[in-house]
């Protein structure tokens, strides 16, 4: 699979880090992660613990398939955050037009 920094788990799931939902997870955690100290200490420990869950998941079709069912609800999330966000930027954008 293909992963990129600091994506473990999903990319493992979902068979690359390039997909949507996990690019959606991603966002979400580089949003949230500065805006939060508790969300900042999670990412923290997923870090030292991503790598071997990532591991035990690429490894069994099962796994892969409980964790895309256990991040699914929290990539939702994330993708509707990113299309709210992208269509306040562009209400933004077009309000500010003369």
């Amino acid at each position: 699979f293909t992963q990129l920094a600091g994506c473990f788990v999903a990319p493992a799931a979902c068979g690359s880090a390039l997909e949507q939902r996990v690019a959606a997870l991603r966002h979400a955690r580089d949003r949230l992660r500065p805006a939060s100290p508790l969300f900042a200490a999670a990412t923290e420990l997923y870090y030292r613990t991503g790598p071997a869950a990532a591991a035990v998941v690429g490894q069994s079709d099962v796994a892969r398939a409980v964790a895309r069912r256990v991040i699914g609800p929290f990539a939702g999330m994330a993708e509707a955050l990113d299309a709210f966000l992208a269509t306040s930027r562009d209400l933004r954008t077009a309000s500010r037009r003369p």
